[in-house]
């Protein structure tokens, strides 16, 4: 049976893992949760009735059994679920929880686990203060930046100021996404003091920020010619 869990960077979630015993009973000789990553498995923590408990070193700070009655001396096994802590994105792998038992033999259970990003909002001018041309070249004014996130958080604007959005996706190294809008106008004076709002949107949470425009116009000396 394959089960799915998730959660965000930082929170904590729980791999469940249950054994329901026959009657009689089957001998529980050992309890052991493995890591699959690229068809290799990892172990991650053992529960033993003889000697214990034990979490393998890159878990052993954030990872441990949520019942405590696995940890006691003498131990109750039909309930090893663990309970991962301050999630970090390198820990979304597929988990196998595996039963030992005498005489029923191995006995197994798969938990996918996912692990989200709630991206970072930044808005920023491209620069402080703009200048009206004659010409009618489109300037970037303003980038609203949705970072880091997994999955990507969408961008959209708010404004009266006719322009355009150009907007890119940047994968990062970690698995995470930055989703990186441009707003793209012809400054003039009509737009100077306007106000740009950039709405960023991310599992139903909804962030804004907004920044005003500086547009001074650059005066014309007109230079008249007498004959």
């Amino acid at each position: 049976m394959e089960a799915g869990q998730s959660g965000f960077v930082g929170s904590k979630v729980d791999l469940p893992c249950l054994f329901i015993n026959s009657i009689p009973p089957v001998k529980i000789s050992q309890v052991t949760w493995q890591k699959v990553i690229n068809g290799k498995k990892q172990n991650v923590a053992i529960a033993n009735p003889s000697l214990g408990v034990s979490v393998a070193p890159p878990f052993k700070d954030r990872v441990s059994f949520k019942n405590p009655v696995v940890r006691r001396r003498t131990p109750s096994l039909e309930d090893t679920t663990l309970t991962f802590s301050s999630l970090r994105l390198s820990d979304e792998a597929r988990y196998i929880c595996e039963y030992t038992t005498f005489p029923a033999g191995n006995r197994e259970n798969t938990v996918n686990l996912t692990v989200y990003a709630r991206p970072l909002t930044q808005m920023s001018l491209s620069t402080p203060t703009l200048v009206a041309r004659s010409s009618n070249l489109k300037t970037p004014v303003a980038t609203c930046l949705s970072a880091n996130g997994k999955p990507p958080g969408t961008i959209r604007w708010d404004t009266r100021v006719r322009g355009e959005a150009t907007t890119q996706e940047i994968r990062n190294s970690d698995g995470t996404i930055t989703v990186r809008s441009d707003f793209i106008l012809v400054p003039s004076k009509n737009t100077h003091l306007e106000k740009l709002t950039c709405i960023t949107s991310y599992n139903q949470e909804t962030y804004t920020d907004s920044v005003t425009l500086d547009i001074q116009c650059r005066s014309h000396t007109h230079i008249q010619h007498t004959h």
